[in-house]
């Protein structure tokens, strides 16, 4: 969607019956704009979608809407967006609903390319999940396209945007018009043909195609001619534009875009089943039948034989019009009788049925109880008790109604309806208690932090103490709640001030051994690194000294070099770094030091031959039979 448009900021920091803030713009369409809300009685994000203006005034696109919004509230799934409210709020529509924090499926295929064939897969399986029960309630989507599919920041896949399904029994599934984006869109939806569940199938195989190859089926220059070549061209197979795509996943996405309906899968549960088999490694349903030249022929034949038919019908019944033309005569008057006796029956039926239906209507109408004050659960039961049925339009605080309880009802009490009527109420989420959004405090000073959690109505401040190489002293590390949460006011706030890195003075380890010495300085946080030293006045394994000396302050987790005492002649390893191989071999066995190469692959010809890189590094001290590594460009 596009995040530019007139009015950004019209709607911003109104408040949805008192229940749903509207915070600031996050997407815009051409029905309507979605915004981040906040639920003020939850204290949680929403997402509100806001029908333009301009099609506030239109019947068709209201009710349009409304649908959407009553779909979504109907069908609950973990992988279809969840619709918690709507309605009408001072003259705009609009439906709260689940926010999705994360890409659409579009965007993350613009971001990373085409997708790996078993995320495909399983992403496809939960968009199955979505359908499956959309379908169920002979619903069709006839708008599934990456745009309308959300991937949540933990993996999950949100499907949304139901403003042009359509029921299954609704005529109006039989348009000329081709709802749906050109991309996506069926040959039977280019077609105006009647549809059913499978063109929802058929735009789910485009899908899949996108996932594996970073492109749809067909392009062209506009909407039409990417709708003709839907009709009129077989898409090329995946594995010819990503190489090594398995067969039995190509199978799978090819038998989906099928022209006729027929040869696709025939439901998303059979879809589903042979995503589980290609997923679990078992063979996916064989390929769907071709349409030989016997077939065409036989089709041919048989279109043939009806219009000869019917040709030889025609004549028939020329032959026979001439014959009885003074017979129509008769039959005309004969006709017309039976025509007038027909009608003056079923105006007689008609008013009978009126008088019978006045009659049965009177019995099963009921007048509607008060329901006000009453608490909601106690209401469905009593509801039941009139043969009627009860419907929570709205929630909203209320100082004067206890929470739970109705405070007003549509139709009003002693209203006679008929049986099974709905009433639809208002319930109250009690008294409002006012949040506040706790403030940003990280890298505050503290006292800057406190007046800040003071001027936010908070209290009861703890200040936790810790040590930071990276934050300052007296600066504010991290907080609880974090920022932005809406909270109670007089909520109390946990704050991690630094106090500064930590420091550490070096001991005296003079004359210890190796193991003890490496235990007490690594107890106390310092990084060791041994070196050993020639010294024939005490015992091998001594520590002789330390860098830095003893008594330096110095930060948790530094380095210090400890020096041990080794009875042995010891050499100097020279610097090797830069020179010419054959040239540092020759200082090598100059000083009767022993060698090993490591190749490196380099980007220069000037590096080749050359020594990279040494271990240990120059200046160390070596044992004479110890051998150092040299690593050489290649």
């Amino acid at each position: 969607m596009n995040t530019t448009g007139k009015n950004n900021s019209r709607f911003e920091g109104i408040k949805i019956n008192n229940r749903y803030e509207i915070l600031k713009k996050i997407a815009a369409g051409g029905m309507a704009d979605v915004y981040l809300g906040l639920d003020l009685s939850l204290g949680k994000k929403v997402a509100i979608k806001i029908l333009h203006e301009s099609y506030s005034i239109n019947g068709n696109f209201i009710s349009r809407f409304k649908r959407e919004a009553q779909i979504l509230a109907n069908l609950k799934s973990e992988n279809i967006v969840e619709v918690y409210s709507w309605g009408e709020f001072k003259g705009f529509y609009y439906i709260v609903m689940e926010y999705v924090s994360g890409l659409s499926l579009k965007e993350l295929i613009e971001k990373r390319g085409a997708l790996n064939a078993e995320t495909a897969a399983k992403y496809c399986l939960q968009i199955c999940n979505a359908l499956e029960l959309a379908h169920a309630n002979n619903l069709i989507h006839r708008d599934i396209k990456p745009q309308n599919i959300m991937i949540t920041d933990d993996g999950f896949i949100k499907v949304t945007d139901f403003g042009i399904a359509k029921s299954t029994a609704d005529e109006l599934t039989k348009t000329i018009n081709v709802f749906g984006t050109a991309h996506y869109v069926s040959p039977e939806q280019v077609q105006g043909k009647v549809l059913d569940l499978r063109a929802d199938i058929y735009s789910l195989g485009v899908v899949m195609y996108e996932m594996l190859t970073a492109d749809v089926p067909f392009r062209g220059g506009s909407p039409i001619d990417i709708s003709l070549r839907h009709l009129n061209e077989n898409p090329q197979p995946p594995s010819k534009i990503i190489h090594g795509i398995a067969t039995s996943f190509e199978k799978i996405v090819m038998k989906c875009l099928e022209k006729n309906p027929t040869y696709r899968y025939q439901s998303i549960g059979q879809l589903k089943t042979d995503m589980k088999n290609y997923l679990e490694g078992r063979p996916v349903a064989p390929d769907s039948p071709l349409k030989s030249g016997a077939e065409k022929t036989d089709l041919l034949n048989r279109l043939k034989n009806y219009f000869e038919r019917d040709s030889q019908l025609e004549k028939v019944f020329l032959k026979y019009d001439r014959i009885n033309k003074r017979n129509r005569t008769i039959l005309v008057f004969f006709n017309s009788l039976l025509f007038i006796s027909t009608v003056i029956f079923i105006l007689l039926f008609i008013l009978s049925y009126s008088r019978i239906n006045s009659m049965m209507e009177q019995g099963f109408s009921v007048e509607v109880p008060l329901l006000v004050n009453t608490e909601i659960d106690s209401a469905k039961s009593l509801i039941l008790h009139f043969g009627l049925r009860i419907e929570v339009d709205s929630n909203k605080y209320d100082d004067s109604v206890p929470e739970n309880h109705i405070i007003s009802q549509k139709p009003s009490a002693g209203t006679i309806v008929k049986k099974d009527t709905t009433v639809y109420v208002t319930v109250s989420s009690g008294k409002k208690i006012p949040l506040v959004l706790v403030p940003d405090l990280s890298g505050m000073k503290i006292n800057d932090a406190l007046q800040e959690i003071k001027n936010a109505g908070l209290s009861d401040v703890t200040i936790n103490e810790e040590y930071s190489e990276t934050v300052k002293t007296d600066i504010v590390i991290s907080q609880n709640p974090e920022s932005g949460t809406p909270v109670e006011k007089n909520t109390a706030v946990n704050l991690s001030v630094s106090m500064g890195p930590q420091f550490i003075t070096v001991p005296d380890i003079i004359g210890y051994d190796y193991s003890t010495a490496r235990s007490n300085l690594e107890s106390i946080g310092l990084i060791t690194v041994f070196k050993l030293k020639t010294d024939l006045s005490v015992q091998p394994g001594t520590v002789i000294s330390i860098e830095p000396a003893e008594g330096t302050h110095v930060y948790k987790n530094s380095t210090v070099v400890v020096f041990i005492s080794t009875s042995q002649q010891l050499a100097t390893v020279p610097d090797l770094t830069g020179m010419d191989f054959e040239k540092a071999v020759g200082v090598l066995e100059g000083m009767q030091i022993e060698y090993e190469v490591s190749p490196v692959k380099v980007d220069y010809s000037i590096q080749r031959n050359s020594v990279i890189a040494q271990f240990p590094e120059a200046g160390d001290q070596i044992l004479q039979n110890e051998r150092i590594i040299l690593f050489v460009g290649q």
